[in-house]
């Protein structure tokens, strides 16, 4: 950018213009092919909007808060696969229809990932989105282990999916915003280590709450998968591992309800439409003479404008081109991802016959 400023007529005792002051001042937007000028007053409400609202300890709780979440998602997904067994003989199933559970919570996924990417660019308290699907995805860990029929598990899955896809799209959108896009990266590393180790730890605390309720049973190979067997189909052994997970979720959700939220700063959508309006002009030339441009000056200035949107046109297919197959790769990664993870254990304890290997050691 660069700033040409128009000094005063006012001279000095020497003859000379004063230069301490300004009266009117235009920002210039250098860009291939054409410059943009853009009034003093709107660069500095530009700057204004971009000056982010939080800093220092503010914006720490804040990250703090998007760690919390992701950790949440971590410790929600991951929890799925070693209690499938256990859902399956609770409601009357088999396991093979046991896995359309998946299904319906990868449908809430994609379905809370696409509405986050709407009330995130509409709402002003971003926050509340993120504290709302706390709340609700904490509510489907703490009734889960109440539920005893496919369409009632499947009801709660869907939901505790799109809260976490509102809550995927949401920490990494509004990271972005909250600390910009020059000094985000480590900090969103960061958010995704907390992920991997809510998905670490949520079938650590699900074996351990199993031990705990299942303490007075008897010992040895045989007899401890006999156990094993009537854990499956008299109680939910692992329910205050669950109840456990809802309180965690609840307690990420309260250092994002101490601020409103950051937002999309306004250069991010005035860029667009100052690059749009750009090409346009008054047709004068500068002395003010004449209503309308040279022939030669009208055929340059369509060439230019030709070139201009082939550029754009260029820009925009390899940016959706590096968007798309970003999306499908994501895509093929985090099904394999989730359906190998979910299904993994319910392998070694059917087809395996492992009954003496537990969750956490898968």
């Amino acid at each position: 950018m660069v700033i040409i400023r128009h000094r005063t007529g006012k001279k000095t005792p020497g003859g000379r213009p004063e230069h301490s002051r300004d009266r009117h001042s235009t920002r210039f937007s250098q860009q291939p092919g054409r410059v943009k000028a853009i009034p003093m007053e709107e660069a500095t409400l530009i700057r204004a909007a971009d000056t982010r609202a939080y800093a220092g300890a503010s914006r720490l709780v804040i990250t703090a808060g998007y760690f919390g979440s992701f950790f949440s998602i971590g410790l929600a997904l991951a929890s799925l696969g070693p209690v499938l067994p256990t859902l399956s003989a609770r409601s009357g199933i088999s396991l093979e229809s046991s896995g359309l559970l998946f299904v319906g919570r990868s449908c809430g996924y994609v379905v809370g990932s696409l509405a986050g990417g709407v009330i995130f660019d509409t709402m002003k308290r971003t926050h509340l989105p993120l504290i709302a699907g706390n709340v609700l995805c904490a509510l489907g860990c703490a009734i889960l282990p109440s539920l005893r029929s496919l369409p009632a598990l499947a009801a709660a899955l869907f939901a505790q999916g799109t809260c976490m896809g509102l809550l995927d799209t949401g920490g990494n959108v509004l990271l972005i915003w909250l600390h910009g896009a020059g000094r985000v990266e480590p900090f969103m590393q960061a958010m995704h280590f907390f992920f991997a180790l809510g998905a670490v730890l949520s079938p650590l605390l699900i074996e351990a709450a199993t031990r705990l309720s299942m303490s007075g049973a008897q010992t040895g190979d045989e007899a401890s998968g006999e156990a094993r067997d009537e854990a499956l189909s008299t109680a939910f052994r692992s329910a205050g591992a669950f109840y456990i997970m809802a309180a965690v979720i609840l307690a990420s959700s309260a250092p994002l309800a101490l601020y409103r939220g950051p937002q999309r700063a306004a250069s991010e959508g005035s860029s667009s439409s100052s690059s749009s309006s750009s090409g346009g002009g008054s047709g004068r030339d500068g002395d003010g003479h004449g209503d309308e441009p040279s022939q030669g000056h009208a055929s340059t200035a369509t060439s230019s404008l030709g070139l201009t949107a082939l550029r754009r046109i260029r820009a925009l297919s390899a940016e959706s081109r590096l968007i798309t197959f970003s999306a499908l790769c994501l895509c093929l990664y985090v099904g394999v991802e989730v359906a190998f993870g979910g299904w993994i254990f319910t392998f070694a304890l059917t087809e395996l016959k492992a009954r003496w290997l537990p969750p956490d050691g898968l």
